[in-house]
């Protein structure tokens, strides 16, 4: 464990969340991960046990921190990624989204599913976009890379069972949308 470096009271963790905000874009969730780190970083000299729900609230309040907007914001681009909805429902859980809230971003039709496990095939020259004949032990990579990216059972097999053109067609659709 890191030695501690000074103290902290709740003016000066009031500052530490506001410079933070300023900062980074972030979610309500870790912003009080962050101040709960620094109080343990810290000593605390403050006459009363530190509020870091009001702080993050105050800042929810004031407009500093959108957690509908972070999270619109991140599933963009982990769309654009070729993310699946498990894993980026997992990213922004990790980024301190609510539960409810990150499944709600997260969720897809299975069109725009497919759609996004194609992006990333295309990206990593997978599937229908590589080149050569695969063997079976390759498909099977390609599957784990499809499946690690948060895309279920079903699209990975369509993915992988396309040919070239029908890929291409179907990413040529994902491109007019949008």
């Amino acid at each position: 464990m890191t030695p501690r470096r000074g103290t902290l009271d709740q003016p000066g963790l009031r500052s530490l969340a506001i410079t933070y905000v300023a900062r980074y874009a972030t979610s309500s969730g870790k912003l009080a991960a962050y101040l709960r780190r620094k109080l343990r970083e810290q000593d605390w000299i403050g006459d009363s046990a530190p509020d870091i729900e009001s702080l993050v609230e105050a800042c929810v309040r004031n407009g500093f921190i959108d957690d509908s907007a972070f999270a619109s914001a991140r599933v963009t681009g982990l769309r654009a990624k070729g993310f699946g909805e498990r894993r980026i429902h997992q990213a922004l859980r990790q980024s301190g989204i609510a539960d409810e809230l990150a499944r709600n971003f997260a969720a897809t039709d299975s069109e725009s599913a497919l759609r996004d496990a194609l992006k990333l095939a295309a990206r990593k020259r997978i599937g229908p976009f590589s080149q050569g004949v695969a063997d079976d032990r390759q498909r099977m990579r390609w599957a784990g890379q499809l499946a690690r990216a948060g895309h279920d059972s079903d699209v990975v097999r369509k993915v992988l069972r396309m040919d070239l053109a029908e890929a291409e067609r179907s990413s040529h659709l994902a491109n007019d949308d949008g």
